[in-house]
C-alpha cells in the first residue's frame, strides 16, 4: 500500500455483529458492502454527512435511496439527528488518528540540534521540507480563494462578527469556501434569514456542531417548505444587509 494512503481499522468478526446480520438478512452482502462504503465516506468527510445527501450516496454507490435510508436509520449502525448522521466508532477512530498525527508533530518539534535545526528520524534537516510544504500550502490557498473572494470574505466577516457571531463560535465555524459554496445554492436573502435565525436560537452551540451543515440544512428545509405551500415568517432584510453577501 502506498505510504500516502490513509486507512481505518476494521473490527475482526464484525460480520457476526447482530446489526450487521440483520442487514445481511434483509439486503444480502450488497447491504454489508453499502455499510462499509458509507463508513469510508464518513472517514473521508470528517465523521459527519448531511442526511440530505442520501440521494448523492445512492448515486455514488449505484443503488437505490431506500436501501441507503434503511441501512443508515433502521439497524442501529449509525446515529443521526435532524441534520446529519454519524458513527460513534468512526468518530473515535478519526480522533485517534488526529491524536497520533499531533503526537508525531510534537515529537518532530522536539528533535532539534544545538543550532535549532529540526531533524527528521534519519537525522536530516527538515527545514527544506517545511519550506516546501509552506509553499504548497500558500499556493493551495491562492487557488482556493482569489483576492476578490478574500476581500468579500473579510467584508462579510466584519458584518458577521457584529450581527451573527455564533457562526464563528460553533465547533466547526463557517469557512470562506463554504460561504461561497452556499452563495451558489441559495439567495443572499435566504442565507441571511437562516444566519439570523441561528443567532436567535439559544441552544444552537449545544445542539449543532457545524455552521456550514446547519446553514445548508436549514436553508434547504425552508426552501422545501415554500415549495410545499407552507408559509415561513422571515425577517425583513434591508439592502444594506444584503450587500454583506
Amino acid at each position: 500500500m502506498p505510504k500516502n494512503r490513509f486507512y481505518f481499522s476494521h473490527d475482526l468478526h464484525s460480520r457476526s455483529d447482530k446489526n450487521i446480520l440483520k442487514v445481511r438478512m434483509k439486503h444480502g452482502m450488497e447491504g454489508v458492502g453499502i455499510y462499509w462504503c458509507i463508513v469510508e465516506m464518513l472517514h473521508e468527510e470528517g465523521g459527519y454527512i448531511l442526511r440530505s445527501d442520501y440521494e448523492r450516496i445512492s448515486f455514488e454507490l449505484r443503488t437505490n435511496i431506500e436501501s441507503i435510508t434503511a441501512i443508515i436509520e433502521l439497524y442501529k449502525l449509525f446515529k443521526f439527528d435532524e441534520e446529519k448522521f454519524w458513527s460513534d466508532s468512526a468518530l473515535m477512530r478519526i480522533d485517534e488518528k488526529n491524536k497520533k498525527s499531533e503526537m508525531a508533530r510534537l515529537s518532530v518539534s522536539y528533535r532539534k540540534d544545538r543550532t535549532g535545526v529540526k531533524r527528521s528520524k534519519n537525522g536530516r534537516s527538515t527545514i527544506k521540507e517545511k519550506k516546501r510544504k509552506e509553499i504548497i500550502k500558500e499556493e493551495s490557498i491562492k487557488e482556493e480563494i482569489s483576492d476578490e473572494e478574500k476581500k468579500e470574505w473579510d467584508k462579510f466577516k466584519i458584518w458577521a462578527d457584529k450581527h451573527t457571531p455564533k457562526l464563528f463560535q460553533m465547533k466547526l465555524p463557517l469557512q470562506p469556501k463554504q460561504l461561497f459554496s452556499l452563495k451558489k445554492e441559495f439567495t443572499p436573502a435566504a442565507l441571511l434569514d437562516v444566519m439570523q435565525a441561528m443567532e436567535n436560537t439559544k441552544p444552537l452551540l449545544k445542539k449543532y456542531d457545524s455552521a456550514y451543515l446547519t446553514i445548508n440544512s436549514w436553508a434547504k428545509r425552508r426552501e422545501d417548505s415554500k415549495l410545499n405551500g407552507h408559509t415561513i415568517q422571515q425577517e425583513e432584510i434591508g439592502g444594506k444587509r444584503l450587500k454583506q453577501l
